[in-house]
């Protein structure tokens, strides 16, 4: 009966290093090919920075009490969709070119939607739970990177708050 099964490493270590020392010089340079081709394409390698920002959305109601057995408020359901409509939104995304230095006064209409359209691409809302929003930017200069991540997310939080603010309006005038 014939055995196949490999040997055991510890059997073979005596072969590799056998190896080693015959063919040293051809494996020397092949390391050497292989860690110059790494550090050459790591350098040409274009760069790219990503922010990441996590916003609690605590679904804590005011007038929830005030309307009982008088109206249904409203529920969030999709945290990360509305978050999209708000982040997405014209107003929103004018803020973040302004943010990120692009608004030049000799910037034309089309560039600007051009750059709005490439903000777009590069940013990420998810929701990993049911009550956290996380936007994620990526861009190649770290320092607009990070402007525009966190202009997104004060933005986003002041459209939140002034659509809360509205909603207790409306529910105040309705009671009325």
């Amino acid at each position: 009966m014939i055995n196949t099964a490999p040997p055991p490493i510890v059997e073979m270590l005596p072969v590799f290093l056998r190896e080693g020392r015959r063919y040293g010089v051809l494996l020397t340079i092949i390391f050497a090919i292989i860690a110059t081709t790494a550090l050459v394409v790591g350098m040409f390698w274009p760069k790219s920075y990503v922010a990441t920002t996590s916003i609690l959305a605590q679904s804590s109601d005011i007038i929830t009490p005030l309307l009982e057995g008088r109206a249904v408020p409203t529920e969030v359901s999709d945290r990360a969709g509305l978050a999209r409509q708000v982040i997405f939104s014209r107003k929103v995304l004018a803020e973040a070119l302004e943010a990120g230095g692009w608004s030049d006064t000799h910037t034309s209409p089309i560039e600007r939607d051009r750059i709005m359209e490439q903000i777009k691409d590069r940013t990420q809302v998810t929701a990993p739970r049911p009550d956290l929003v996380q936007i994620t930017y990526r861009d190649s200069d770290p320092e607009r990177t990070f402007k525009v991540t966190q202009r997104l997310a004060e933005l986003f939080i002041e459209e939140s708050r002034s659509a809360k603010e509205q909603e207790s309006r409306d529910a105040f005038e309705f009671i009325d």
